[in-house]
């Protein structure tokens, strides 16, 4: 028996597969890596994860090796997932992401050992999921498949959240040592002086239709200094936009490939003015260090799936940008969580303006007068936190997955 074949130590839970194939942006395998590492960590169980893209993966997970067929990162298995016919076992838990289906060779060896098979669906907010949700699917080889709907209430999955999220969300955020070593790491000039003028950080992450040129007529307007945050591939001409939009009332710093500024300390800028918008380019960042951006930002823009649930749990005001699908369905489905979502109605029209192409038009002035009025800031955030601390009482992704399991092994 070779070492694709053998099987796996369990540390407690049972073993899980998860297949994940990166079909655009970085959303899928975004998603995926969290619930393993999830899993992982909480259940606990032994996680092997199937990806078809390891270099598109490295960016989320800097040590992931794209050269290696078979690696483990953060106590993961990693497996690249090739046309090659496979001869590993399957496990007693496969998750298939966004019904990417596993290889057929792994399917009818499935059999006597797969106990919960479950497709991962896209995140929804429409009611119509929790009818779906948990569903079986009877399949080929006789194994049921079963839909598995991440969601907002307690009639779906839930969503990824770990354990110890918020706690380390609150002592990151009581650290002024760790904002300034963060943002002195992504490479922005005169980071202390930012942090004691009460600068605006706002993070964007969107897609290539967003209306990022209205965003800059408002940053414009703001009357306190701006600092935006864009990681590098995002918006390729955002920087020539920002010189001709912002009538060079914008600054930015040369951070070459590294996201860090050439060996200029804080202390030789301190006398320098603070510009009233810096456009810093920052490297693509790993999980972890994503979630800290959002921690520090005023404003996340935010955009897919991952991106948007970890703005939520971040407790500070977003806009999210969803995926767009053909004859507008994104638009419904973006209207089915603003019902959810506690806003006042002024944040809820920014957020169809910002994916509209129809509403564009109005996204400066509604951005404009939010940023320049603490109190709609305020009551802004406190929805935000209202929301995130309501979610926090549904189970998470990972526990309805353990539950469901252990419900399918009790009924034998």
């Amino acid at each position: 028996m070779d070492d694709s074949t053998k099987t796996l130590a369990q540390p407690g839970g049972p073993r899980i597969d998860i297949f994940c194939r990166v079909v655009d942006n970085f959303g899928d395998i975004g998603v995926c890596w969290r619930l393993a590492r999830s899993l992982h960590q909480e259940w606990p169980a032994q996680v092997r994860l199937w990806v078809d893209d390891l270099t598109v993966f490295r960016r989320l997970a800097p040590a992931v090796q794209p050269e290696n067929t078979q690696q483990e990162v953060d106590g993961i298995q990693i497996v690249h997932w090739t046309d090659t016919p496979t001869s590993h076992i399957p496990a007693e838990v496969v998750i298939e992401a966004f019904a990417c289906d596993p290889p057929s060779e792994y399917i009818d060896a499935m059999p006597g050992r797969t106990k919960l098979w479950l497709n991962l669906e896209y995140l929804s907010a429409e009611p119509w999921t929790a009818g779906f949700h948990a569903q079986p699917s009877p399949q080929r080889n006789g194994v049921s498949k079963y839909f598995f709907f991440p969601g907002f209430s307690g009639d779906t999955g839930g969503l990824i959240r770990e354990a110890d999220l918020s706690e380390r969300r609150r002592s990151w955020m009581h650290s002024p040592t760790k904002k300034k070593q963060f943002l002195q790491r992504i490479g922005l000039p005169q980071a202390q002086a930012h942090l004691d003028a009460d600068t605006l950080f706002i993070s964007l992450f969107c897609y290539a239709s967003a209306p990022y040129r209205s965003l800059l007529h408002a940053l414009r307007k703001s009357l306190k200094p701006v600092v935006l945050l864009v990681p590098q591939s995002v918006l390729p001409q955002l920087e020539r936009d920002a010189v001709t939009q912002l009538h060079g009332a914008v600054a930015i710093p040369d951070t070459g490939m590294g996201g860090a500024v050439a060996n200029r300390p804080d202390s030789d800028l301190a006398s320098a003015p603070l510009p009233g918008v810096t456009l810093l380019r920052i490297p693509f960042l790993p999980q972890d260090e994503y979630d800290q951006l959002l921690w520090l930002c005023d404003l996340n823009f935010v955009r897919g799936e991952d991106s948007f649930i970890r703005a939520i749990w971040a407790r500070k005001p977003f806009l999210w940008q969803i995926y767009e699908q053909s004859d507008d369905i994104h638009l419904k489905k973006l209207q089915a969580w603003l019902a959810l979502f506690p806003g006042h109605e002024e944040t809820k029209a920014m957020m169809r303006s910002w994916n509209s192409p129809s509403r564009h038009a109005y996204f400066t002035n509604q951005l404009t007068t939010l940023l320049n009025n603490p109190r709609q800031l305020d009551s802004w955030r406190r929805s935000c936190r209202t929301f995130a601390e309501n979610l926090s009482k549904n189970k998470t992704l990972s526990e309805s997955i353990r539950i469901f399991y252990e419900k399918a092994v009790n009924s034998g």
